[in-house]
């Protein structure tokens, strides 16, 4: 994972292996996975979604030394919609066949809905800094039409 990648000037390449071993990053995403749980149940009640309304997207988190979770690689729900467009930022997620496999299930989910998908590496002018490709964008919206 985050192959070719360096943060604070240090090389940030991972094995799949070593995140499934380090105990205190699954004990901190369990922890950030109970508060995702609360705010999913919010969501569901406040705009009357099901279960099947809401479409996962792979993330994992990492404490940031304060407490609070920060991002371990590019999150991919920070993204920009541009009518059917999707600007996600690239997750330089786990290789199998050189094809990273957070971008196939992506693919996977929101292109049957007609969607278009583009990875985008916004790993120097905005991971870097703690942000993503929505921190250094601005777009014109409409709201949808019917419910989301």
């Amino acid at each position: 994972m985050r192959q070719g990648k360096q943060l604070y000037k240090k090389p940030t390449d991972i094995s799949v292996t070593d995140v499934l071993d380090n105990q205190e990053l699954a004990h901190s995403n369990q922890c950030y996975q109970e508060h995702i749980n609360w705010n999913r149940e919010v969501l569901k009640q406040e705009l009357d979604l099901n279960e099947e309304d809401i479409i996962d997207i792979p993330a994992l988190f990492q404490d940031d030394g304060d407490g609070r979770a920060e991002t371990f690689f590019p999150n991919m729900v920070n993204m920009i919609v541009l009518k059917q467009h999707l600007a996600i930022p690239k997750p330089f997620g786990p290789q199998v066949n050189a094809q990273c496999q957070f971008e196939v299930y992506v693919r996977e989910v929101l292109e049957p809905l007609g969607l278009v998908c583009h990875f985008i590496d916004d790993g120097n002018p905005y991971f870097r800094g703690g942000g993503e490709i929505h921190c250094g964008t601005n777009t014109s919206r409409q709201p949808f039409a019917q419910k989301w």
